[in-house]
């Protein structure tokens, strides 16, 4: 099982703040939804919540991604890091059956999509394009968290 400690989570804007995400909200989110959390997702946002991975990056085929942050889970539902916006802002774009949960440097957002009972990593790119695309990355967020590499 992938020890998300070697993620070596950093924080995002200066001071290291892990604000504490309860269950309650967590199955909130999962009501919200009707679906079940990844387990490993659900272990970022008690643990690492509000931080961001060193090892930040992945390779699939000849395309190199980066994930800037994971979107926090906190009461401040407008903050922009905070998945809450995410939803509210990114939905319409990422269609039923989604759940965003991380951007890159460019302000493209990662998301959960669930097809045939699988959970997929799916990328919404949206920078200077007049309609945003998507695209799927890999099939599941454990594969993806075994590929992550240091960009340094």
């Amino acid at each position: 099982m992938f020890d998300l400690s070697k993620l070596d989570f950093q924080p995002v804007y200066g001071e290291k703040v892990i604000q504490t995400v309860t269950d309650d909200q967590i199955a909130d989110l999962e009501k919200h939804y009707g679906r079940s959390l990844p387990s490993k997702y659900k272990e970022i946002l008690k643990k690492y919540n509000r931080l961001k991975p060193k090892l930040d990056e992945f390779d699939i085929g000849d395309e190199t991604y980066l994930i800037n942050y994971f979107y926090s889970l906190t009461d401040d539902k407008g903050s922009v890091s905070n998945i809450w916006w995410a939803i509210d802002n990114f939905s319409s774009f990422l269609g039923e059956n989604t759940l965003p949960f991380a951007e890159d440097a460019s302000n493209e957002i990662y998301f959960f999509k669930w097809v045939d009972d699988k959970t997929e990593v799916w990328l919404l790119r949206c920078d200077e394009l007049e309609e945003p695309e998507d695209e799927s990355v890999i099939e599941s967020f454990d594969e993806l968290l075994t590929l992550l590499h240091s960009s340094d």
